[in-house]
């Protein structure tokens, strides 16, 4: 026994999936509330975001405000893990709170140890910071340099205008 569909109800059910897949790919006509309220939340960028390949290079005063604010969470983040150094020389190795401060800057900025460490304690404490600066100034360091580098790699992609002369 064979079935025959009418052929307004198959064009009925093609518009159907055509709408569907309209509004999946963010193209009805249907969606363009849902597309527009999409764009405008992208115009935002985040705090830490860089421009895009396709979008023009920033103009001097912007990257350098980039730049600083990348300083200054560079500097928050060490000044954060200096005194996380600093606590630990001063209640683990029982060291006064400038003796603290020398040691935790000498480890962190990767030249060693002032003080002889008098506890096992002690001595686990500073060899754990010595490996944790480590990775710290590597990551400032990223931090610091991220700007520069984003917009040297953003010049050598820029394509310049064609002459029509």
């Amino acid at each position: 026994m064979i079935y025959r569909i009418p052929k307004a109800y198959l064009q009925d059910l093609s518009n159907e999936i055509q709408k569907s897949r309209a509004k999946f790919y963010n193209q009805g006509s249907d969606n363009q509330n849902l597309m527009t309220k999409k764009k405008s939340r992208t115009k935002h960028k985040k705090i830490l975001s860089f421009e895009n390949i396709s979008e023009p290079l920033l103009d001097r005063n912007l990257f350098l405000r980039r730049q600083l604010k990348f300083t200054l969470i560079a500097m928050v983040f060490l000044a954060f893990c200096l005194g996380i150094g600093m606590i630990g020389y001063h209640r683990i190795a029982a060291l006064n709170w400038v003796h603290s401060y020398h040691n935790a800057t000498m480890i962190l900025s990767g030249m060693g140890e002032i003080d002889e460490m008098p506890t096992n304690a002690a001595r686990i404490f500073s060899g754990s910071y010595a490996l944790f600066s480590g990775v710290v100034f590597l990551s400032t360091i990223a931090v610091l340099f991220s700007p520069v580098v984003h917009r040297f790699l953003h010049i050598m992609h820029v394509e310049e205008p064609e002459d029509k002369s």
